[in-house]
């Protein structure tokens, strides 16, 4: 059922719940959050490894299977498809007609790269790519901006594992990226919004507030 944040009765203030590194990233009890109307909304939700992106000339299929590789296909209008990146992709979205993906994974090393995509003589292929250092767990736009939360592994040491959230500002023929925060208490994200300069997180059975001016971080859990 999706509430409103405001009138989300059933948590409350407190730590998050004592679970391992590698225990944090799925769960039962896991919500997502979003922006809808101005409102900050919670629901729970499946997740899900395959997704489409529409476009004026087609769409794009995204699939993701870990260690197995990943691709993003296009299928266009006209009836032809191709594939326009091997990877393991996570996040495409759009800001001013621009497209925009996230990719990574977390076989034996911890990997992750911010895409840029453009369309070449009718084809779409990829445009930059920038090494992000880490699996991107989630993400949101906030006043033309994006904000993602990272997944790091120094080397393959799995016990000392942390977050870090990023700023990346679109220039124009660029992306600046700007590391705000890490942190090693962070739980792994399924989701992320923002609003007046507040970053709510959806964690392991856990809700987040990381206060953007600041960088007071809350946490809620259920009751």
């Amino acid at each position: 059922m999706q509430k409103d944040w405001k009138r989300l009765k059933k948590v409350k203030e407190g730590k998050p719940p004592n679970r391992g590194i590698l225990d944090n990233f799925y769960y039962e009890d896991d919500w997502i959050i979003w922006l809808e109307e101005d409102k900050i909304m919670v629901s729970e939700n499946p997740i899900y490894n395959e997704f489409i992106f529409d476009v004026d000339d087609g769409y794009f299929i995204s699939e993701n299977m870990g260690e197995f590789g990943g691709t993003v296909d296009f299928f266009g209008n006209d009836g032809t498809n191709y594939t326009v990146l091997e990877c393991n992709p996570h996040f495409m979205f759009s800001i001013d007609d621009k497209i925009y993906l996230f990719e990574g994974s977390t076989h034996v090393h911890t990997r992750g790269s911010f895409y840029t995509l453009k369309k070449e003589k009718d084809k779409w292929e990829e445009d930059r790519r920038y090494d992000l250092g880490g699996l991107p767990a989630s993400f949101a736009v906030y006043n033309g901006e994006i904000y993602v939360i990272v997944y790091k592994v120094p080397g393959i040491d799995w016990t000392n594992a942390y977050h870090e959230l990023l700023k990346i500002t679109i220039q124009e023929d660029d992306a600046e990226i700007q590391t705000l925060l890490s942190s090693n208490k962070i739980y792994h994200p399924n989701s992320m919004a923002i609003k007046d300069n507040m970053l709510y997180i959806s964690l392991s059975g856990v809700i987040e507030t990381i206060n953007l001016k600041n960088y007071q971080i809350r946490y809620y859990v259920k009751k």
